[in-house]
C-alpha cells in the first residue's frame, strides 16, 4: 500500500457511487420478493428500508417479511443467482468510461463500509471493477469502522480524492486529511424506496477543506 509521492490517488466508495444500488441492484430482487410473498410493492420497500438502516442480511429482509424460514436458504441462493448474473448492468453507465479515464493518471482505491462478507461478495459480481482496483487498494470497513483509518494510508499522495455519496464519511475524512478533494455523486431524493429512480445522478466536486 507504500504511496509514490507523486502518484495521484481516487478513493471511491461503492453503494450510490458506483453502483446504482437501489434501482438497479435490489429493485428486481424486491420485485420479485413482493410477487413470492404476495405483498404490494410499497409495503416491501417499506420493510426492506427498514432492514436495511444498519447491515442488509437476506434472512432479515425474509424474517420482516413473514416468508417462511424453511425457505430461506432456497430463495437466497435463486437471488443471489439472479444478482451475480446481472451485476454489471446496476453499475451506473458513465462509471467504467470514468474509471477507465481516471486509471490512466491515479491510482484508483475502493472503500467500502457494510457488513463484510456481503460488501466482498456484492463486489465479487462486478466484475467490470476488477481491472480497475488492485487487490492491495480493496477495502472493506465494518459500519462501526472508519474509512477516514483506510483513507490515511494514502494522504501522502500529490492529490487524494474521496468519492462518496455519505456526508458522514465526507465530513470525517475532511477533518483527518484537509487537503483530500471531495466528490460527492448526487442525485434526487437519494435514501428513498428502492423503486425511485436515481439515474439523475450528477458529480460534485468539493475543494478540499485545505483549500
Amino acid at each position: 500500500m507504500d504511496v509514490q509521492p507523486e502518484e495521484n490517488v481516487d478513493v471511491f466508495d461503492l453503494d450510490h457511487t458506483l453502483l446504482n444500488t437501489e434501482r438497479q441492484w435490489f429493485g428486481p430482487v424486491l420485485l420479485w420478493l413482493a410477487r413470492y410473498a404476495k405483498l404490494p410493492r410499497h409495503v416491501v420497500d417499506i420493510r426492506f428500508a427498514e432492514c436495511n438502516r444498519t447491515t442488509f442480511t437476506f434472512e432479515g429482509l425474509f424474517a420482516a417479511l413473514e416468508i417462511d424460514a424453511a425457505h430461506w436458504s432456497r430463495i437466497e441462493l435463486e437471488l443471489r443467482d439472479g444478482l451475480s448474473l446481472r451485476a454489471n448492468r446496476c453499475l451506473y453507465p458513465d462509471v467504467v468510461p470514468m474509471l477507465v479515464s481516471r486509471h490512466r493518471v491515479a491510482r484508483l482505491v475502493l472503500v467500502t463500509a457494510g457488513d463484510e462478507t456481503w460488501q466482498r461478495w456484492k463486489f465479487d459480481q462486478l466484475t467490470d471493477l476488477h481491472p480497475f482496483f488492485h487487490p492491495g487498494d480493496r477495502h472493506f470497513v465494518p459500519l462501526t469502522g472508519s474509512k477516514a483509518d483506510c483513507i490515511e494510508a494514502y494522504r501522502g499522495a500529490a492529490q487524494l480524492s474521496f468519492a462518496d455519496d455519505s456526508p458522514r464519511w465526507l465530513s470525517e475524512v475532511s477533518a483527518r486529511i484537509p487537503r483530500a478533494r471531495l466528490i460527492r455523486p448526487v442525485w434526487p431524493d437519494t435514501n428513498v424506496p428502492p423503486d425511485h429512480p436515481d439515474d439523475g445522478r450528477r458529480w460534485d466536486v468539493a475543494c478540499s477543506a485545505a483549500e
